[in-house]
């Protein structure tokens, strides 16, 4: 009965949700350490640059680290703008 109403506030928290969850580079580093067969995509980016950084592996690294970010946001970014224009206007 409700969740028609509450549904453009639940999607606006769980994209801001996915967003931190994906963004956690300190913990995911915490928690996986150095191992390389256990890092995160986030974690293992960094260790792309050194004094001769191929530029286009790196490119390409964080192209595909931004990528699911960036298609669950389209998806849902017309349930984000109701969620954060329903309060706006009265009535």
């Amino acid at each position: 009965m409700f969740i028609p109403i509450a549904m453009p506030g639940v999607v606006s928290v769980t994209i801001l949700q996915l967003l931190t969850f994906w963004n956690e580079y300190l913990f995911a580093l915490a928690i996986t350490g150095t191992g390389p067969d256990v890092r995160t995509v986030q974690v293992a980016l960094p260790t792309l640059v050194s004094d001769a950084t191929n530029f286009g592996v790196l490119t390409a690294g964080t192209v595909l680290t931004l990528l699911p970010v960036y298609i669950a946001y389209s998806l849902a970014s017309r349930r984000m703008q109701e969620a954060l224009t329903a309060g706006a206007v009265k009535g």
